[in-house]
C-alpha cells in the first residue's frame, strides 16, 4: 500500500460557524479560532484488492470535443466574440475522484481517492468543493497502483437540490467588466445561496456553461491512454453507457482528455496534482446583436473548454515563513441541512484560505453553544458534509462549525 498526497491546483469555500435545530438552519457570527500554523493530521483511507471494480470496456464511441454539430443552438448561433474572461469563484459538486488503469485482459480497474459519502439510507451526500482552492480536496490516500493511465472525476453539473433534499452547487463566478454591469444574462443566476461570496460577479451554472446539448455532463477523465479528447453521449441520449468506473443508466455524458500516465513506482512520497486552468477560461460572444448586451452567450472557451491536466511529483513539506501566523483562515459558507428522524445532514463550503486546517462541529441539546467547547464534537475533518445519527430522535439539537 503506497500513501500518495493528492491535491488540485487551485481550493475550497463555507460558512465557519452554524447553528441547526428541529431541521431549522440558524447561521450567527461567531468567535473564530486562530492558530500558529494550520498543518492538518494526515487523513489516511485504506484501500484493499476487493474493492477494486472491473468493467469490460471495449469502446467509449467518442465524437470530437470541438464539433459544432453537437454544441447547444445558442453556442452554433453565437455570433462573434466579445472577449475572454478568468474565472473568479468556481464550485464543483464532486461526488468521486479515481485513478484508473487497464489490466492485461482489457479491463479497467479504478480505485477510488476521494470516496462518495453516504447516509445510512443509501443516498449520496454531495460535497461542495471550491476548485479555486482545491488543493486539499484530498489530503492524502492510500493506493495499491504502483502505475496508472490516468484520473477520473464525476460531479453532478447542476445548481439545484435533488431528488433526494440535498442541494447542489456547481456553479461558477467571473468578472465581466464594466461592460456588464446591471447587465443580466441569459442563464444567469438570480438568487445566489445564502452567504455566498463575491455576489458582484457574475454566476452560471456548470451545466448552462458547457457547451454541449447534453445537460448532464458528468464525469471528466484525463489519461495517457487517451489520444485525442473526445466526448460520450454529446446530446444527452438515455440509455446504458460503459464509464471507467462502471456503468450508468440516464442522460449524463462523459469528457475524455489526452493526459500523462501516473508513475508512482520511483516516487517515494508521490503527489497528485489535478490542475484546471481558470485563465479565459469563459468566453462571451454578440449573438449577432452587437449593440444589445442582455442576450449575449456566454460559454467555457470552445477551443479548450475543460483545459484539465495531471501532473505527478515529488510531495515537499513547505514550512511557514511566518509560524506565528494568528489570522484565522475565514468562514465556512452557504451551510444547510436536511434531516430525517433518525439524522441530520449538514452540508457546507470550506475557507478560501491555504492555510485551511479543518473544521469541527460541535452538538447540543436544547441550547446554542457559546463556542466550540461548548457541547459534544461530533466531527472533525476537512470534508464538506457530515451526517449525524448518533442523537436521540425528538431531541432539538444545535450545532456549531467551527474553522481552524
Amino acid at each position: 500500500m503506497k500513501k500518495v498526497f493528492i491535491k488540485y491546483s487551485i481550493v475550497i469555500l463555507f460558512s465557519s460557524f452554524l447553528f441547526i435545530g428541529c431541521g431549522l438552519l440558524f447561521p450567527q457570527n461567531s468567535k473564530k479560532i486562530s492558530v500558529s500554523f494550520a498543518e492538518s493530521e494526515a487523513i489516511q483511507k485504506e484501500i484493499n484488492v476487493d474493492s477494486f471494480s472491473y468493467k469490460d470496456i471495449k469502446e467509449f464511441d467518442l465524437y470530437p470535443i470541438t464539433d459544432e454539430t453537437y454544441y447547444k443552438d445558442s453556442v452554433k448561433q453565437r455570433g462573434s466574440l466579445c472577449g475572454e474572461f478568468s474565472v473568479d469563484q468556481f464550485i464543483m459538486e464532486i461526488d468521486t475522484i479515481g485513478i484508473y488503469k487497464m489490466s492485461s485482459n482489457n479491463d479497467y480497474q479504478w480505485e477510488s481517492i476521494l470516496s462518495t459519502i453516504k447516509q445510512p439510507s443509501g443516498y449520496i451526500i454531495p460535497q461542495h468543493f471550491n476548485i479555486m482552492y482545491a488543493k486539499d480536496i484530498i489530503r492524502e490516500a492510500d493506493i495499491s497502483f504502483s502505475s496508472a493511465d490516468g484520473l477520473f472525476i464525476d460531479f453532478l453539473p447542476f445548481l439545484s437540490h435533488s431528488n433526494d433534499g440535498f442541494y447542489l452547487m456547481s456553479m461558477v463566478g467571473v468578472d465581466l467588466g464594466a461592460d456588464y454591469n446591471d447587465v443580466i444574462l441569459p442563464n444567469e443566476i438570480q438568487n445566489l445561496p445564502q452567504g455566498f461570496p463575491d455576489s458582484s460577479l457574475h454566476y452560471f451554472s456548470f451545466s448552462s456553461l458547457q457547451p454541449f446539448k447534453t445537460g448532464f455532463l458528468g464525469t471528466i477523465v484525463s489519461g495517457g491512454d487517451i489520444s485525442e479528447a473526445g466526448i460520450q453521449n454529446p446530446e444527452g441520449i438515455f440509455g446504458v453507457w460503459d464509464t471507467i468506473d462502471g456503468e450508468t443508466t440516464g442522460n449524463s455524458s462523459h469528457v475524455f482528455l489526452p493526459g500523462d500516465a501516473i508513475g508512482l513506482s520511483s516516487i517515494e512520497n508521490a503527489e497528485l496534482t489535478f490542475a484546471w486552468d481558470m485563465t479565459d477560461l469563459i468566453q462571451v460572444y454578440d449573438n449577432k446583436t452587437f449593440s444589445e448586451k442582455t442576450d449575449d452567450v456566454v460559454t467555457f472557451n470552445l477551443s479548450n473548454p475543460f483545459p484539465v491536466s495531471l501532473i505527478v511529483r515529488e510531495h515537499i513539506n513547505i514550512s511557514p515563513s511566518e509560524p506565528g501566523d494568528t489570522i484565522p483562515p475565514g468562514d465556512v459558507f452557504s451551510p444547510a441541512i436536511s434531516g430525517s428522524n433518525t439524522y441530520n445532514t449538514l452540508q457546507w463550503i470550506n475557507p478560501t484560505a491555504y492555510d485551511f486546517a479543518y473544521v469541527s462541529i460541535t452538538r447540543k441539546a436544547g441550547s446554542q453553544p457559546v463556542d466550540h467547547t461548548d457541547g459534544e464534537v461530533v466531527y472533525k475533518g476537512y470534508k464538506t458534509c457530515y451526517y449525524d445519527s448518533t442523537g436521540n430522535s425528538g431531541t432539538h439539537y444545535y450545532y456549531r462549525i467551527c474553522v481552524q
